[in-house]
C-alpha cells in the first residue's frame, strides 16, 4: 500500500482510496476523489480540473451504457437482418 509520513511523529496517513466510505453512485466516488487529491496537496485548479474531467467521463460512460447493445449476440444478430 501507499503510505506518507505525516512530519516526524511517523503516524501514516492513508493515500489509497477507502473501500467502505466509497459507493457506486458518482457523488460519493467524486468526494473521494476530492479527498485524495486534497491529501496530495494538489492545487485548486489542479483539482477542479481532475474533477471536472471525471464528471465529463462519468455521463459520457452513462450515456454510452445506456444506448449500448445487451451483449455481443444481440450486436451480430442486428448486424445479420
Amino acid at each position: 500500500m501507499l503510505y506518507l509520513d505525516r512530519f516526524k511523529g511517523g503516524d501514516r496517513l492513508k493515500v489509497l482510496p477507502d473501500k467502505e466510505r466509497v459507493g457506486t453512485d458518482g457523488a460519493s466516488i467524486l468526494n473521494e476523489m476530492k479527498r485524495l487529491i486534497r491529501v496530495k496537496h494538489y492545487s485548486y485548479s489542479t483539482e477542479r480540473t481532475y474533477l471536472d474531467r471525471a464528471k465529463r467521463f462519468y455521463t459520457h460512460a452513462m450515456r454510452n451504457m445506456a444506448n449500448a447493445p445487451k451483449s455481443p449476440l444481440d450486436t451480430l444478430l442486428q448486424n445479420r437482418e
